[in-house]
């Protein structure tokens, strides 16, 4: 899941960005809260990349102790 997150943020980052370079236009449109919008979306996108990587350790981590544990030889 991280990489998606990853992606989307990127995505909401040039959508930001390009926003910044059309700034008046955007104004004189009525359109100026697409600036908003975009960096609204890069904020969000950071913290649940933040999410994503904390749960894909945490999946990760479990999956690994499982095969761990079910590879040792049992002692009974």
């Amino acid at each position: 899941m991280t990489p998606i997150a990853v992606a989307g943020t990127l995505l909401w980052t040039i959508a930001w960005i390009v926003a910044q370079l059309f700034r008046d236009e955007l104004a004189d449109s009525g359109r100026e809260w697409w600036v908003s919008c975009a960096l609204c979306g890069v904020v969000l996108g950071i913290l649940g990349t933040g999410v994503m990587v904390v749960m894909d350790r945490r999946h990760f981590s479990s999956r690994r102790g499982e095969d761990q544990s079910s590879s040792e030889p049992s002692s009974s």
